[in-house]
């Protein structure tokens, strides 16, 4: 985050739109004090209160809701003396999305989902001398999402409510020092040591029954508290000329209650000028890592868990490979073109039938452990000066997954896999005082688990109370990831007005056009019948 000014006394700027607004503010602490300063900025979208009667509105007064974030940044920077700085910053936000249902102008229904972050780092910098700086850090996170709901209803006067209630959370505290040493103009050297400690809460269930007080259940699963401790060295070395590297080692290790996982991971990164416009670029590094995201193949709401390393569960190592070659053109246009590949081991996946909703069931007794490659190509060009500037990157790509028993043990796309991504966006300076931009996307869609077909399993007898009952509807996939969903791809323009004022204020007035042609992009696909009941 940018530091607040020193000079000058307070500064600001407020943003205000149909949508959203923003505001922040710096300044020095105190009219003469030069030795620290301060910002602190904060934006909330307000699209809820835009939507929330909208869609009360269109459905007759029986449902409505709505979807808004919020976030809020924080620094502080003072100099201790000569050779002393210290560092205070922070960031919090929120995103919640809610849905309710009426009837007779009561609540029956309720759903919540929020999700947010929080961190915290508190930094002292020391100069030794003009060659070797050091930084001590101490660190505060926490992640956390909430999926709720609530049914009401009323039955012979009496009011029942059945609730769910499904969270999940991890919080690190960390503590690392590193320095940077500067012998000579061809080398740099940093170095680094560090422990973070976990607390992992996969899953964490309440759920609560206004008739059956008794099977209320409120329990959390699989927490975790472990330390995590990691090393490194690298040196940016310039070898000759033309040719510079950077080459380091990092190694890590984790800590479970029966296992201890040590890892090193060599890098190397390289780039040699074979003219003074062209350059050629290659590098290779291996990871180690000691979190899991379990990912979940349904919708793409934000349920996705981060999980550690167990006695059973290993951690995550991938090792990659990229080369490219650059060329810049009169320092006005840049042009790259990259290939890369990827190769994963130990990567997890829900076991088939198996998700973050199976609450009677640890997580790890519900994935599977496999591999994985990600590679592909990527071209880029931007032009960086003049009254029109822009850029142009696309990218073609794989991403593909293994597992011994899902699907078969056949390789199947990720769902994140995406084929084609493509991107361009430009400015037109028509004045000093007036521009235009506009930029327009496409990616391919989706790969998701789509059914082939369904049947009604056999019905349930009993045969001491002589009844009967229709059985399950049955989903039979096929493959894992068998669908495609339609290509994402939408075109946004804007102009900004630009304006000083008399009294030195500097406005600026911007008319956006977000999805100009109004492409609806699907969220997700769910699975109907025609007229004939196919």
């Amino acid at each position: 985050m940018k530091e607040g000014t020193k000079s000058g006394g307070i500064h600001g700027n407020l943003g205000m739109g149909l949508i959203s607004s923003r505001l922040m503010l710096e300044g020095p602490f105190g009219k003469k004090n030069k030795n620290g300063s301060w910002m602190i900025s904060g934006r909330r979208t307000y699209i809820d209160l835009i939507t929330t009667p909208l869609i009360k509105a269109a459905s007759g007064g029986t449902g409505t809701g709505g979807y808004y974030f919020w976030d809020l940044n924080a620094k502080a920077n003072y100099k201790l003396g000569k050779r002393d700085h210290l560092y205070l910053s922070a960031y919090t936000g929120k995103d919640k999305f809610s849905a309710k249902g009426f009837e007779n102008k009561k609540e029956v229904f309720r759903a919540d989902i929020n999700w947010g972050n929080l961190t915290s780092m508190l930094r002292w910098n020391h100069e030794f001398n003009n060659k070797l700086f050091g930084n001590l850090t101490a660190t505060y996170s926490r992640y956390q999402f909430e999926v709720g709901s609530k049914i009401s209803s009323v039955f012979g006067g009496q009011t029942s409510t059945f609730s769910a209630l499904y969270k999940s959370g991890i919080y690190d505290v960390g503590l690392k020092y590193d320095l940077d040493f500067i012998p000579t103009p061809k080398h740099y050297i940093k170095a680094g040591i560090g422990v973070t400690y976990h607390t992992f809460k996969p899953g964490a269930i309440t759920l609560k029954n206004s008739d059956l007080p008794t099977d209320n259940i409120d329990t959390t699963y699989n927490i975790s508290k472990v330390p995590e401790f990691d090393i490194y060295i690298e040196d940016d070395i310039e070898i000759t000329k033309k040719l510079k590297a950077n080459i380091g080692v990092h190694a890590s290790a984790f800590k479970t209650t029966a296992n201890f996982y040590p890892s090193i991971q060599p890098r190397l990164s390289a780039r040699y000028l074979l003219q003074p416009s062209w350059s050629l670029k290659a590098s290779f590094c291996t990871m180690t890592q000691f979190i899991h995201l379990l990912t979940n193949n349904g919708i793409g709401l934000p349920t996705d868990l981060w999980v550690p390393v167990t006695d059973k569960i290993k951690p995550m190592q991938s090792m990659q490979g990229a080369v490219g070659i650059a060329h810049t053109i009169r320092d006005q246009y840049e042009f790259s073109a990259e290939a890369y590949y990827k190769t994963m081991n130990n990567i997890i996946e829900y076991k088939d039938g198996s998700s973050f909703l199976n609450s009677n069931q640890s997580w790890e007794d519900k994935v599977e452990m496999g591999k994985g490659w990600s590679y592909g190509g990527e071209l880029f060009l931007q032009k960086k000066t003049g009254r029109l500037t822009g850029m142009v990157g696309y990218t073609l790509s794989w991403t593909n997954r293994q597992f011994p028993t899902i699907n078969s043990g056949k390789i199947f796309p990720y769902k994140y896999d995406r084929r084609h991504d493509f991107k361009i966006a430009a400015v037109y300076e028509i004045s000093k005082r007036i521009e235009i931009s506009g930029d327009w996307v496409y990616g391919s869609g989706n790969a998701i688990s789509m059914p082939l077909y369904k049947y009604n399993a056999a019905p349930i007898i009993d045969i001491y109370q002589g009844s009967m009952w229709g059985g399950q509807t049955i989903y039979h996939y096929g493959e894992r990831n068998n669908y495609r969903m339609m290509a994402y791809h939408r075109l946004d323009l804007g102009v900004n007005f630009h304006k000083t004022t008399k009294r030195g204020f500097e406005r600026t007035w911007n008319i956006s056009i977000y999805n100009a042609y109004s492409r609806k992009n699907p969220y997700f696909i769910y699975p109907s019948n025609d007229d004939a009941g196919q």
